[in-house]
């Protein structure tokens, strides 16, 4: 990518402008959209490079202050500015009305992803998938030795890792990868632009191992809210989790795993976590699990990573129902249930279906309650009303290739 103001896609120029804090700390009167902010002007203004071709400042002062807005794109010095300095040090950016910008990211977050994504090395390893593997920074040696034994044996199978930028698990798992062969991508909270030219990374960058992205400003400082805004991210570009060691409560690693398994409960596709129990406290690894969380094995990666990542990510098998019992033709009912519950349906909904298919009640419950623990089937409330979902994705390592629509 070409990264200057000149050749910069008009609509990423206008979310740069409209979004980016460019380094600096005093706005003044042009403080950069936040991206509630953002996604409200995004709903009312479909066309964000028609803001460059025309002032229509007036027409959007329900969504944002017309006088901040006109100074925010007026910031054209700014950008052009920024822009040169990132592009020394071989930085992309993407905005979510753009290309490039990775599918996951818009499947997985909605309006929660980041109107921006900066980074540096090969853009494509953003759809690579495979495992996130994340943990505490002051993580015991044998976690970090167990986060390097998984990557690399992720490496030597053509797994990709995702991780973040910190020391500890993160580091581990990010260097077991890459001296293994592999190829990584590690989403950072801060200084993107100090990381890009860091010795370290330089040799996997340009070999094209080693991907570095943040949907923070490349020049942006630790804070807590960056972290989470990285850890929604760092989810959404893995296939599936790993949490390698946490502190039950509390940090970074337990609120990210808490918000994505909330995520998983509420949004059908979403990333599945598993946890390790050795070396966390168990009634911490306990209530990852009541929230959803899956056991991961401990025993040595001697077999095949795949298949083992696999049965790990799937939920737990339930004991069959005695003879006799309603539910017997569950299996073969399970395909048409699951087709009647493409879209959310509520009690009526769901009494009309039974009728139609001579069902009793108490039989369509059992199959129901069966189907939810076995991961078939979401729960859905909305106020008062529950709904039922069907979660229809395909197997891991088995997802159909993603169609992104033309424009997307």
């Amino acid at each position: 990518m070409d990264l200057s103001p000149h050749t910069l896609p008009a609509v990423t120029q206008a979310t740069l402008l409209l979004c980016a804090p460019f380094g600096q700390k005093d706005h003044g009167n042009a403080k950069p959209l936040t991206p509630a902010e953002f996604n409200r002007l995004r709903r009312q203004q479909a066309d964000l490079a028609a803001l460059l071709r025309r002032d229509h400042a007036d027409e959007l002062a329900e969504v944002v202050d017309p006088e901040r807005l006109r100074a925010l794109l007026a910031r054209g010095a700014l950008l052009a500015l920024a822009v040169e300095k990132w592009a020394a040090a071989g930085l992309w950016v993407l905005s979510r009305d753009g290309d490039g910008y990775p599918a996951r990211l818009r499947q997985q977050l909605g309006d929660d992803a980041p109107p921006l994504l900066y980074g540096v090395g090969e853009r494509e390893l953003l759809e690579q998938g495979g495992l996130a593997v994340v943990g505490a920074r002051d993580a015991a040696d044998e976690a970090l030795e167990f986060a390097r034994a998984v990557a690399g044996r992720c490496a030597k199978e053509g797994i990709g890792i995702v991780s973040g930028g910190a020391r500890g698990v993160d580091a581990a798992a990010i260097g077991g990868a890459l001296d293994n062969g592999g190829r990584a991508v590690a989403v950072l909270a801060d200084h993107l632009l100090r990381a890009a030219t860091a010795r370290g990374h330089k040799t996997a960058i340009r070999e094209g191992r080693l991907t570095l992205t943040t949907p923070q400003d490349p020049e942006a400082s630790f804070t807590v809210w960056h972290a989470m805004g990285r850890n929604q991210c760092l989810y959404a570009l893995a296939d599936f989790a790993l949490v390698v060691q946490f502190t039950t409560g509390s940090g970074g690693t337990w609120t990210g795993a808490v918000e994505q398994l909330a995520r998983a409960e509420r949004t059908p596709g979403a990333r599945p976590v598993l946890v390790r129990a050795q070396g966390n406290p168990p009634y911490g690894v306990q209530q990852l699990l009541d929230k959803g969380a899956r056991p991961f094995p401990e025993e040595a990666w001697q077999g095949s990573c795949r298949a083992l990542l696999d049965v790990a990510s799937r939920p737990p098998p339930r004991p069959p129902l005695p003879a006799g019992q309603p539910g017997d033709f569950y299996t073969a009912a399970l395909p048409l249930l699951l087709e009647a519950l493409r879209e959310p349906c509520d009690k009526a909904a769901l009494k009309a279906f039974a009728q139609e298919r001579q069902l009793s009640g108490k039989q369509l419950e059992l199959w129901l309650r069966r189907a939810v623990e076995e991961g078939h089937v979401r729960k859905k409330r909305s106020g008062k009303v529950l709904r039922y979902v069907a979660r229809l994705e395909p197997t891991l390592f088995e997802q159909a290739p993603t169609q992104v629509e033309p424009g997307a």
